[in-house]
């Protein structure tokens, strides 16, 4: 992600005979990348054709076809684009500019409310998802009869008065949306090759729906955040920033500055100031993204919008969105798009090669004779019957060594729970609420009153206290947790190494015992187990995850949680699926904390607020009523962290128990072809040799297309043999 030029897509993949090298639009950058995942996916049917003249057995056929057919899935992936940002930051403009029509509702209030996902329909269609008990209509999805701002706007924008007391200093509402989520089919060319634009409601910590845009963060494979730039990186922006960075542990950010076209004016009789504020600007977004000065992009919806709805292609560049939607365009294949190639080129190349093992065997099989064959078949399944025992031992071993890990686990996390209210402080917290000034803070009750505003203030400091308990949790188990876990599988499937290694070779000679002599390498890619350990040693998941599905299972839970940047982040996602609130006992005692109000400057009185609530939840920590809170949520964190050791193991018990099963389905392909006639041998041999020739032009392919995106042939032709 962090390559800004993208040299291989740009130069060597789309553009080498054309006179608008790097000008292409999003949208034709991703259909041209869409072109080669559709080649990809060809060549998976061209797989699927040779599995049909391999394999005998159409139970096995069957088998083999629905494996790859997974696989060609991936061509068909989407690109969801997520789109963040307080409240009248943009976000609803700028998708509207995107789709070059008014669409989506926007004004000065805070509009959405529910997170709006826009994909590509042939057909016009918007459809609402009701959040169950929650709107009078009922719970089931319906379409809108009419598709206008003015339609969409009574389901998804707030009430004036809702939005105002939302936004109220010391407000305790919170925005509670009757929909889950809105869906927009759109005939529009920009989303037509699988990009997703998902508008989101605006971020307003504490008092918005934040959850719904944080929970949706980890499914988006690139992340705009929009500041308005009259009024950008305000407190609301850098928290939100910063929770994406450090919770999320996500820095490839695409930036907006939103509003530009009434900045300009502002300075356009001081160019001079105006270049000193928009480096000042780039300086703040790249505090919290790792793409550099190229993914900071400064915006004006209005014209963009005119510009596409007038055809007027210099006004768009003007606009900023020309080179906005470039960029995105890059950055997905760059990114994303670049491993959607080389995971499925991988699966490609190491399925060509299983097959073509089987079609060797098989041969050489149907040139033995019969008696001879069943013989050696006799024999490789009282070995097999021997490899299955030492699989089970190997795996119950497995077992034993992760579970090994969790004492130390359980202590890492009492460690962490127990002791964070000591690493938890309010420097630099400023609460939004302001003590009144002047011969109001001497009259102390009522809305306005001095202790109804310090109440208020204390509120904010818990609410931020509990905000950095979790922020210090995350960083743990990002940190710490999830490391130490992924240092136990990693160890434990090390260990047991030799024992996969000595099964390999014993399954590959029990093939070679009835094949007559074939032999191949124990680090082969068809040793499902092998290709297991590989991907836990080396963290390519995609790899072993597949080798595994054609296992029936095996990594399949693991893939939920392995994320793109690696496993640890993986396992922290995982695990940290359990948050942290205050117990009940610390709320009451930071609540019950009400300073003097007639003393002191206010400045003075906040301090001591700030001071006093970090006290209070310090002593409310080491009290009984709190311990126990604390124990339950260790308890929870463990039973995450017993889940993953679970998965782990299960996975390498179906991976063991996979290549069990490969070896038997060639065994007895191998005998089914043996006891035909003459005829059908050498029609078989026939056969199974066309489909060895056929299975060339798949990998060498693949081999080809992974190259125009700069990947060197050793990392699709990887097959597990190396673990270092």
């Amino acid at each position: 992600m962090a390559g800004v030029d993208f040299p291989y897509v740009k130069d060597r993949l789309f553009y080498e005979n054309t006179e608008e090298r790097g000008e292409a639009t999003m949208a034709q950058i991703i259909k041209d990348h869409k072109k080669v995942l559709e080649e990809l996916a060809q060549l998976i049917v061209l797989e699927e054709e040779c599995a049909e003249l391999i394999y005998t057995d159409p139970a096995v056929v069957k088998e083999k076809k629905a494996k790859l057919e997974i696989v060609r899935g991936k061509a068909g992936e989407k690109f969801h684009v997520l789109v963040i940002g307080a409240f009248s930051s943009g976000k609803s403009s700028m998708i509207n500019a995107l789709i070059g029509e008014e669409l989506l509702p926007t004004g000065f209030l805070p509009e959405t409310a529910v997170l709006g996902e826009l994909h590509y329909g042939k057909e016009k269609r918007i459809t609402m998802y009701p959040r169950a008990g929650k709107w009078e209509g009922g719970d089931e999805p319906f379409d809108l009869e009419e598709l206008t701002s003015e339609e969409i706007e009574k389901y998804i924008s707030l009430s004036a008065d809702d939005a105002l007391n939302a936004m109220e200093e010391d407000s305790e509402n919170r925005i509670d949306a009757k929909f889950e989520k809105m869906v927009i089919s759109w005939p529009l060319e920009l989303l037509k090759d699988g990009v997703v634009l998902i508008d989101s409601p605006g971020i307003n910590d504490p008092y918005s729906n934040d959850y719904i845009v944080n929970g949706y963060l980890p499914q988006a494979d690139a992340i705009i955040y929009l500041m308005d730039a009259q009024a950008a990186y305000q407190k609301t922006d850098v928290n939100q920033l910063t929770i994406i960075n450090e919770t999320h542990e996500l820095r490839n950010i695409v930036i907006g500055y939103t509003f530009y076209d009434v900045v300009e004016p502002k300075y356009a009789k001081k160019p001079g100031a105006l270049e000193k504020y928009r480096r000042t600007l780039i300086a703040h977004a790249k505090k919290h993204s790792d793409l550099g000065e190229a993914a900071v992009h400064f915006l004006s919806s209005v014209d963009a919008l005119e510009a596409k709805e007038n055809n007027d292609p210099e006004m768009l560049r003007q606009s900023g969105y020309e080179g906005l939607e470039n960029y995105l365009g890059r950055y997905l294949v760059e990114g994303k798009g670049r491993d959607q190639v080389l995971n499925m080129a991988k699966t490609i190349v190491s399925q060509a090669r299983m097959m073509v093992k089987s079609a060797e065997s098989c041969i050489q099989a149907a040139r033995q004779d019969v008696a001879k064959l069943k013989e050696n078949a006799a024999r490789a399944r009282k070995d097999l019957d021997k490899i299955r025992d030492n699989s089970r031992h190997t795996a119950e071993d497995y077992r034993m060594r992760l579970k090994n890990y969790l004492p130390e686990a359980r202590r890492m996390t009492e460690d962490c729970i127990y002791g964070l209210a000591e690493k938890v402080d309010l420097e630099g917290f400023e609460p939004e609420t302001q003590l009144p000034d002047g011969p109001r803070k001497l009259w102390p009750f009522g809305e306005g009153g001095a202790r109804k505003r310090s109440e208020a203030i204390q509120k904010e400091c818990q609410q931020e206290l509990e905000r950095r308990l979790n922020l210090r949790y995350r960083e743990w188990s990002n940190q710490t947790l999830a490391p130490y876990l992924k240092k136990a599988v990693e160890e434990s499937t090390r260990a047991i190494r030799p024992d996969l290694e000595q099964i390999a070779r014993e399954l590959n000679e029990v093939v070679s015992m009835v094949a007559g002599g074939i032999h191949s390498d124990n680090g082969d890619a068809s040793n499902i187990a092998l290709g297991l350990a590989y991907a836990i040693a080396t963290g390519d998941w995609f790899t072993g995850s597949m080798s595994a599905i054609y296992g029936k299972g095996a990594m399949v839970r693991g893939i939920a949680f392995q994320a793109a940047a690696g496993a640890a982040v993986g396992i922290a996602c995982l695990v940290i699926g359990v948050p942290i609130t205050l117990p009940i006992v610390a709320v009451a005692a930071i609540g019950g904390s009400i300073l003097s109000i007639l003393t002191d400057n206010n400045k003075k009185k906040v301090e001591k607020i700030k001071v006093k609530a970090v006290e209070a939840l310090r002593k409310s920590y080491k009290e009984e009523e709190a311990r126990s809170s604390l124990r339950k949520k260790v308890d929870e964190i463990m039973a995450n962290t017993e889940s993953y050791i679970e998965s782990a193991c299960s996975d390498m018990e179906n991976a063991l128990a996979a290549d069990i099963r490969e070896t038997e389905n060639s065994i007895q392909q191998m005998i089914d072809i043996n006891e035909t006639d003459q005829e059908e041998k050498q029609s078989r041999m026939a056969v199974c040799s066309e489909a060895v020739e056929r299975l060339e032009e798949p990998q060498r392919e693949a081999v080809r297309l992974c190259g125009t995106y700069g990947i060197a042939s050793e990392e699709v032709e990887t097959t597990g043999r190396k673990i270092v």
